[in-house]
């Protein structure tokens, strides 16, 4: 297995540049594709046309595995004028043309990091079986790219992989969580400390570490996967876990209907749903297939994510 040769697409992005230093250090070959940004870790290769097949054959260049990363992600200030086209060029149409690469290479596995934002919005212990309901551009296209991808590889022997994570933390942890650290680091107080909702988390090191293990086994792994930390927690525990680490952050408690009432008077009602509304995941599927969880709890993540604060 170390002999293998990974291709990591998205290398130098949050979760591309994580998982080019854990298979790097699981001895894996790896190249990752990248703008120009160099990693300490593997083999950069110069980003291309990536709409392109003929790129995407030299990109691979005798890699085992492909994990594609790369995608146009949530867009906190939108520019573009056709947003879902702008999302489609990217998560759709260059992960065609790299699957169909891929069918004329040596690619015996393609792992694709899709999103859990394929079943929408709120839900509790949602499993793959859950008929898919996309909300917005990036989980939409995301849903089209993954059924692209069962109908290029259905008859061939590459064994195709589709995980779904949640929202990703860790170091450097854009997006999001991002926008959460930077109010809480701030040391604004956050009526957030009644939240009592069921959430699903992933480290970003526990993503990678599942996709060392995903490359690894021997099984027969094709399937679509729910990729999460395996506890179910509420909004409030994470914010306070996070705020834990920097001194005199405040999560306090606030009724959580006058916290409801304050977003339709705001027009923040979206925003406040996001972080008091159910939605988590079963990964049980996963973890049955691994043998084995993730080792890293999120007080221990947290505890990784700000050793140097």
């Amino acid at each position: 297995m170390e002999n293998l040769k990974v291709l990591i697409t998205g290398g130098t992005g949050f979760v591309g540049k994580n998982t080019v230093k854990k298979l790097t250090n699981d001895n894996f070959q790896v190249r990752y594709t990248t703008r120009g940004t160099i990693l300490e870790n593997g083999k950069p290769v110069k980003i291309g046309d990536i709409s392109d097949q003929d790129y995407w054959r030299e990109a691979i260049a005798g890699s085992n595995v492909v994990v594609h990363c790369l995608a146009r992600v949530h867009i906190l200030k939108e520019s573009s004028t056709s947003p879902y086209d702008e999302f489609k060029k990217t998560n759709v149409d260059a992960t065609v043309a790299l699957a169909k690469a891929s069918l004329l290479t040596s690619v015996k596995k393609f792992i694709f990091l899709s999103t859990v934002g394929v079943y929408g919005n709120s839900g509790t212990d949602i499993s793959e079986n859950v008929e898919p309901q996309p909300n917005g551009d990036y989980a939409q296209t995301k849903l089209e790219a993954e059924k692209l991808l069962k109908e290029i590889f259905k008859d061939s022997d590459v064994e195709l992989v589709i995980l779904r994570p949640p929202l990703i933390y860790g170091f450097e942890a854009p997006g999001n969580y991002r926008s959460l650290e930077n109010v809480i680091s701030k040391r604004i107080p956050l009526p957030l400390g009644s939240i009592s909702n069921k959430r699903s988390f992933l480290f970003v090191q526990n993503l990678s570490w599942v996709i060392s293990e995903l490359i690894k086994s021997n099984k027969e792994i094709s399937g679509t996967y729910n990729v999460t930390d395996g506890e179910v927690v509420t909004t409030s525990y994470f914010l306070k876990s996070i705020a834990h680490h920097f001194s005199f952050a405040m999560i306090l408690p606030f009724p959580i209907f006058l916290l409801k009432l304050l977003g339709k008077v705001t027009g923040k009602s979206r925003a406040i749903s996001k972080l008091t509304d159910d939605l988590s995941f079963s990964s049980d599927k996963l973890y049955e297939i691994l043998d084995k969880k993730p080792l890293n709890s999120m007080k221990s993540a947290l505890v990784e994510t700000y050793k140097n604060n």
